[in-house]
């Protein structure tokens, strides 16, 4: 997802961050469970350390706002709004850009 930003006041960021981390923990597995791994090196300065990242397995589903998707493939402006209860991970899929009718002409 690249970087993130959470739109929340400092108690309730405090609570989001220890449900969430209590959610996750079930979730802990020691293996990457991507088939291709993110890319190391980003335009926000440091690099990715794989041994450093804590990986879950992807049964959670969470709503953010996005200005846009880069050509690397990372989400740009993320906002994160708070977890999907409502929807399974697995019907999760990532969205077609919107063309603009008017735009294509």
């Amino acid at each position: 997802m690249g970087r993130r930003s959470i739109d929340f006041k400092k108690d309730q960021l405090d609570a989001e961050l220890e449900r969430l981390w209590k959610r996750l923990q079930p979730l802990v597995v020691n293996k990457m469970p991507l088939d291709e791994p993110p890319p190391r090196s980003t335009r926000f300065g440091s690099p990715l350390v794989l041994s450093r990242v804590h990986w879950v397995r992807p049964e959670m589903v969470a709503e953010v706002s996005y200005v846009e998707w880069t050509p690397d493939g990372l989400l740009r402006h993320v906002v994160y709004l708070g977890e999907r209860q409502d929807k399974l991970a697995t019907e999760v899929r990532r969205s077609r850009p919107h063309v603009d009718e008017t735009e294509s002409r």
